[in-house]
């Protein structure tokens, strides 16, 4: 059980120590072959992170804790200056840009 910093009071997630967002994501890799390095990912939370550190481009929206932000490895993950929707329309132009 964990409550992500970002939204503590309206949200809580209730999941399997081992249930993750990258496990899900490397599941759906080796089970149905897809081609997954064209997808973007974007987060917010502490439970983003895992995910955000495996996918080849990702965003972190700006209303991500301070704490959060300082977990991200992944070099290719663009910190937004905005927040919510509005990061995540910032780092899909930025990032598009990039591919450009």
């Amino acid at each position: 059980i964990s409550t992500p910093e970002s939204l503590p009071e309206l949200y809580l997630d209730i999941t399997h120590p081992q249930a993750t967002k990258e496990g899900a994501y490397e599941y759906l890799l080796r089970s149905n072959k897809y081609d997954f390095s064209s997808i973007i990912y974007a987060g917010n939370s502490e439970n983003d992170i895992g995910l955000l550190n495996t996918v080849r481009d990702g965003i972190l929206v700006g209303n991500a804790s301070e704490e959060t932000k300082a977990l991200i490895k992944n070099q290719t993950t663009y910190i937004t200056k905005k927040k919510l929707v509005s990061g995540v329309i910032e780092g899909l132009e930025t990032l598009m840009k990039k591919k450009i």
